[in-house]
């Protein structure tokens, strides 16, 4: 099997949103490959509040997602992963609702 690919993420704007909000978030790194998931997992482990509505891969540096807010419990810290379809997983980066 071939290695996976190693995508890189090394901003996210913006790196937080206030509740009950429905937003664009720009990703920017390296090696996005064309239907790559973007997941925000809570950092506490708790339900997740954040609805992952669209991922559209602009580039191989670019990924424009736009994600909800809208749980009351949604406030907190987020670790965002990029996941490319043969698997690679990126570095994690920070995401907060606020």
């Amino acid at each position: 099997a071939s290695p996976k690919s190693l995508p890189t993420v090394t901003s996210i704007v913006p790196a937080s949103t206030p509740t009950n909000t429905t937003i664009n978030v720009t990703v920017t790194g390296t090696v996005f490959a064309a239907g790559a998931q973007v997941t925000f997992t809570p950092a506490g482990g708790g339900g997740g509040g954040i609805t992952v509505n669209s991922v559209t891969v602009m580039s191989s540096t670019q990924i424009v997602v736009n994600i909800s807010a809208a749980k009351k419990n949604s406030m907190g810290l987020y670790t965002v992963v990029v996941t490319n379809p043969d698997g690679g997983t990126s570095n994690i980066v920070n995401f907060t609702v606020t």
